[in-house]
């Protein structure tokens, strides 16, 4: 019996797929999980101004660049007796 032939509309098309997609985008807890902060400590940097943030209706996003850079930073620290 010969094979049937195949219309070529009905062949799948192999698509490339990204290998890895990296957000730009974090909110202040993923960010702190990132730094390796509690999340009020973040709250606390975010208000001060220290870093950054971007407001896209109710969240509030902080950018992977101001995460990095903020992790770059020399930061005082000071000792509790």
């Amino acid at each position: 019996m010969p094979a049937k032939e195949v219309p070529a509309a009905a062949t799948p098309i192999k698509k490339n797929k990204p290998a890895l997609v990296i957000p730009v985008l974090f909110s202040v807890p993923e960010a702190a999980l990132m730094l390796g902060i509690s999340r009020r400590l973040m709250w606390t940097f975010v208000q001060s101004g220290d870093i950054p943030i971007r407001k896209i209706g109710r969240r509030t996003l902080i950018q992977r660049s101001e995460i990095e850079k903020f992790a770059r930073k020399d930061h005082a620290t000071t000792v509790r007796p």
